[in-house]
This record gives C-alpha cells, sequence and structure tokens, in this order.
C-alpha cells in the first residue's frame, strides 16, 4: 500500500504540474496581442475585408471570450458582420478520453447586413474567397469521406442572443428585411458526420416590407435532426394570421401537419396587396428561360420528394368578392401530390356552404373534381354580393347541389375544359327588374312580367366542355308558370326556349293587347306561350316562337271542328261544312 500511495501521488502531482504549466503556457504566451496578431491577418486574406477584435481573454479552464468582432463592408465604413461577444467554454478532462466536449458557444447580439445596389451585386460577391481567382485553384484531394474524426465531440449548448439580419435591396426585387433572433442549441457529433445529433429551440420577431406592403412576423419552434414544429403569428397590413405546424422527417420525406386560423380576414384585401407588390425586372437569362418554361408546369415536381401532409384552415369571418362567410372551415391531405379537400364549409347569407374535391397536382395545370351543395341560402343576399348591379333582382331560399370536374388555374382554362352536373330549388321568392324579364314584359306588353313572385323554382343544369350550360327549369309562380329548357353559355350568350302559362287575369289582359292571344286560351281561362331568347344576359333579345302558336292554334283549330261538327250533327243531323266552322271560330 505504501508503494501504491507513493505512485498515486507523483502521478497526482505530475497532473497538477502538467495542468499547472498548460495555464501558465496559455497565461504567459497565448496572450491578447499574438492571438491577434494570429486571427486578424489570415481573417483579412480570407475575407479581403478590414476585420478587428476587442477584447480577447483566454483560460486554460476557462474558454476563450472574444469582444467586438467586426468585419467590414469594402467602403470600410458600415460593419458587414459583427458580434458583441463570443464565448467558448470547453471541459478539459474528457480530452483524455478523447472526447471534446464543448460547454457552450455563446454568440451575444451578432449582426449581418446583406445589401444589394443598383446593378444587383450583393455585398458578400466580393468577399476574396468568393472570387474567381480562388474558385479557379484546383482544390486539394479530400480525404476519404468515411474517414472518422480524431475525436468525438459534443456541444452542449450554442447560443444566439438577439442575432439581427438585414436585408436591403436597391433594385426592390427582394423584401426589405429586418429581423432578430434568439436560438439555443445542442450538438452531438461522433467519429463520423452520419453520428451527427442536434436538437434546439428558436424564436424570433421580423418585419418585411416589399412594395408598400408591411408584414410583421413573430414565432417560436423547435428544431432537431429529423423533426421541428414552429408558431407563427403574421400580421400583414392589418390582416392577422396564427399557424402551427408539425413536420417530422424535414430533411428526407416531409410529414406535415398544419394548423391556420384567423378570427377576421380580408381576401380581397390579400389578393390586392400581392397584386400591388414589386415586378421582378427580367433579365436575358430569365427571359430565356421564361420562353422554354411550358405552360403546362406540373405543380408537384415543385414540392419536395415523398412531401405527405394534412392541415386545417378555420377563419371566423371571411370576406371574398364582395362574399361575406362566417365559421370558415378547409381540412385537408396530401399525399403523391393529389390534394384531397375533406371538408370546405361556411355559413353564409342565412344558410351554409359545403363542399368536398380531389386535386391532382400531378397533372399539367393541375385537374380536380368535387361536389358543392348549398342549403337555405337566401339568394337575395348572394346575387347581391356577387354583382352589385343584380341587387334586389333575385329572392328566396336556395337549395343546391353540384358535382364538377376540370383543370387550369385561370378563368380561360377553366371556362374551355369545366364540366358539371346540378340541381337546385328555389323557394318563396321572385325576379325583379332583371334584363331579360323586363325584356319579355316590354315584347308583350304586359308590365307585370317585369316583377314575378313564385312559390317554387327547380332546375337542373350540365355544363360541357366549350362553355355551355344544359339549363332545364320549371317555375310555379301566382300569376305565372313557366318552363326553360336550352343552353347559356358561361359567356352569357343566350338560347334558351321558354314555355310560359299564364293566369286567367295575365291571358285576358294578353288578350286585350295581341289579336292572335284569344286562340292561346285553354279551358281555365289562362294562355300558354312559346318564346325563343336570344342574344346576351345583358342584352337579351325574346321572340314569340311562331312556331310553337301555330301548334298549338292547329290543335285548338282541330278540337273545335270536332266540337262543332259534333254539336251541329245532333241539332240538324248533318254536318257543318269546314269553311262555316272556321268563319264561325274567327267570327267571320
Amino acid at each position: 500500500m505504501g508503494k501504491f500511495g507513493k505512485v498515486l501521488g507523483i502521478i497526482v502531482l505530475l497532473v497538477v504540474v502538467s495542468i499547472a504549466g498548460l495555464i501558465a503556457f496559455v497565461h504567459y504566451y497565448l496572450t491578447e496581442e499574438r492571438v491577434k496578431a494570429l486571427i486578424i491577418p489570415q481573417a483579412e486574406a480570407a475575407l479581403g475585408r478590414e476585420v478587428s477584435i476587442g477584447d480577447i481573454k483566454i483560460g486554460l479552464l476557462s474558454g476563450i471570450t472574444i469582444k467586438d468582432f467586426l468585419i467590414k463592408e469594402a467602403d470600410k465604413n458600415n460593419n458587414f458582420v459583427s458580434t458583441k461577444a463570443f464565448v467558448l467554454s470547453y471541459e478539459l478532462l474528457p480530452l483524455l478520453q478523447k472526447k471534446l466536449i464543448i460547454s457552450e458557444i455563446r454568440f451575444d447580439e451578432p449582426a449581418v447586413q446583406i445589401l444589394r445596389d443598383k446593378n444587383g451585386q450583393f455585398n458578400f460577391s466580393t468577399l476574396a474567397f468568393l472570387s474567381e481567382d480562388t474558385a479557379q485553384k484546383k482544390p486539394e484531394k479530400p480525404g476519404s469521406a468515411s474517414a472518422a474524426l480524431p475525436l468525438a465531440l459534443t456541444i452542449n449548448q450554442i447560443r444566439f442572443n438577439k442575432a439581427r439580419i438585414k436585408i436591403h435591396d436597391q433594385m426592390g426585387e427582394i423584401p426589405a428585411v429586418d429581423a432578430t433572433t434568439s436560438a439555443r442549441l445542442s450538438v452531438a457529433l461522433g467519429r463520423t458526420i452520419q453520428d451527427l445529433q442536434y436538437k434546439g429551440s428558436f424564436d424570433f420577431e421580423a418585419a418585411v416590407a416589399y412594395g408598400e406592403a408591411q408584414t410583421k412576423l413573430n414565432g417560436k419552434g423547435n428544431i432537431s435532426q429529423k423533426d421541428m414544429d414552429i408558431i407563427l403569428d403574421t400580421n400583414l397590413e392589418g390582416e392577422q394570421v396564427h399557424a402551427e405546424a408539425d413536420v417530422k422527417s424535414y430533411m428526407q420525406a416531409p410529414n406535415a401537419t398544419l394548423k391556420i386560423s384567423s378570427k377576421s380576414l380580408n381576401i380581397d384585401k390579400l389578393l390586392g396587396i400581392v397584386a400591388g407588390l414589386p415586378k421582378t425586372q427580367t433579365g436575358k437569362s430569365q427571359k430565356k428561360q421564361s420562353s422554354q418554361k411550358k405552360s403546362s408546369d406540373i405543380i408537384a415536381d415543385s414540392l419536395p420528394p415523398g412531401l405527405v401532409a394534412k392541415g386545417t384552415v378555420k377563419v371566423d369571418k371571411a370576406m371574398y368578392k364582395g362574399l361575406t362567410a362566417n365559421d370558415f372551415i378547409l381540412a385537408f391531405d396530401l399525399t403523391k401530390g393529389v390534394l384531397t379537400v375533406k371538408e370546405l364549409s361556411a355559413k353564409a347569407y342565412g344558410g351554409k356552404l359545403d363542399s368536398n374535391m380531389n386535386v391532382d397536382l400531378n397533372q399539367p395545370g393541375m385537374a380536380y373534381d368535387g361536389k358543392l351543395g348549398l342549403q337555405s341560402v337566401q339568394a337575395g343576399d348572394l346575387s347581391s354580393a356577387l354583382i352589385r348591379k343584380a341587387a334586389g333582382m333575385l329572392s328566396g331560399s336556395l337549395q343546391s347541389a353540384t358535382t364538377f370536374s376540370g383543370a387550369g388555374t385561370t378563368w380561360e382554362q377553366i371556362s374551355k375544359v369545366l364540366t358539371a352536373d346540378g340541381s337546385f330549388t328555389l323557394t318563396d321568392g321572385g325576379i325583379k327588374g332583371t334584363t331579360v324579364s323586363n325584356s319579355i314584359a316590354n315584347l308583350l306588353g304586359l308590365q307585370e312580367l317585369k316583377n314575378v313572385s313564385y312559390k317554387n323554382l327547380t332546375g337542373t343544369f350540365t355544363i360541357i366542355e366549350g362553355g355551355k350550360v344544359k339549363i332545364k327549369t320549371n317555375m310555379q309562380g301566382v300569376d305565372l308558370d313557366a318552363e326553360a329548357d336550352g343552353i347559356i353559355g358561361l359567356d352569357g350568350s343566350l338560347d334558351l326556349p321558354l314555355t310560359f302559362h299564364l293566369s286567367p287575369a295575365l291571358a285576358d289582359k294578353l288578350k286585350s293587347r295581341t289579336s292572335f292571344a284569344k286562340y292561346l286560351t285553354d279551358e281555365q281561362g289562362g294562355s300558354t306561350l312559346h318564346l325563343k331568347l336570344t342574344g346576351n344576359i345583358k342584352s337579351p333579345h325574346p321572340t314569340l316562337d311562331m312556331k310553337g302558336v301555330q301548334e298549338q292554334v292547329q290543335k285548338l283549330l282541330q278540337k273545335e271542328v270536332l266540337k262543332q261538327m259534333d254539336s251541329s250533327g245532333q241539332e240538324s243531323g248533318e254536318k257543318s261544312s269546314t269553311e262555316n266552322i272556321l268563319k264561325g271560330l274567327f267570327g267571320r
């Protein structure tokens, strides 16, 4: 035991002496002046910029602290990169086991400024190591990719305290950004890069200006080598959106879950802001790429490989193209480039909208199909919101069910290939002062037809390729029943045969205005009219279908002929001539 104690004491003494020697070496040899002389010239040569360092403190046990590290701009006046303090602390004893454990790397108030001048040159493009001469130098032969590191590296904590990044583009093509962030990250690296593991958290605030649009962002999140999550609040010109995202395996095949919500969202305002954003100045290379770019781009090709996503969008109140909707909900899935909208619903104008659809992003221009339903929507409020000039022209409770399919993102594309089948019902409403009802009223001389009330109006429609709508309707009104069976173009064109059944009161008024009306009267005292509606919605052109009138008169003549022939035969025992019957029928 005595010898062992002496040996152990000698070893401890040697360790203490070695550490003391290292401390003395660090303290007396690695002075602030020597470190600056070692770092600054090499940094300036690599960057081609002026570099300055404030105080430096180096301790074998305490680590390294560098204050006021600056990299100047090329003009030597402004700062390109700066940090108030850089601190590196490590643990000494694990080195004996070939483990480098860095307890902390800390950057206090680091800042970087990215500038782009009027000629499109970034301020970092003039850094020496990015120059053409450096780039053309043959790189040294790299070692084996699988070569192991001499020791395992662990960084318990990397901290960025109030890091700031500013971006300014004098060409106005890149949004101006002023962002501040703080982050904490731990890193463990084994003997190879494949063993890298990290995890951490971050928070940030940013002000983004692009054209006239001003946006404020703030958020926080967590990240690791496999997964990340983020909570983000956005305020764009008063329009506020809250978003939460959880992404698994984001570096390989991302699997994302999204939740987006807003108390109130004016989509018209947002679209107006987007439309007012600066347009990119297209250079020759961009023009060449644009000319080569096909209109049949496949959206799925621009998505991350293997992307899977699901999520919900909830807006308490949304406004779009004059429409106001409450309790808007969108639930979706995205797998293999196919977007499935499982639910799209909203409450609007006393009723509810329900829809679902599939959108194939693998198809050129994207292809889609789905269903759309309306329940108890007040048609008057809806039509007034869609078309201000239509205010008050249509009323009633609307029910509708539609299946549709199509492709494209612009109306020109959509109208050419859109197909749909649907049905609708309107109850307890009216049609007032429309261009169609006014034109028909003027044709027949019945001003009562300008404003028509109905108890029930039902119909079916089919949209065929080419922008044509085959429509068939039936209306039961107070003084008028009507049927329509024809075509309305999505461009507003009309090719629509109509059949009107006038009440006895309206039939009597029609008789006083047109001589032929008395031949169209039915047994109940009403009249049936056949019309043809052409032109377009804005300028309709109704005409009386004389062929239909002739058929009605012919049927009436045949009926009257048979009636008078029977009555004549019963009274006199002989049949009247056809000539006498016609004279009696027409009063001649």
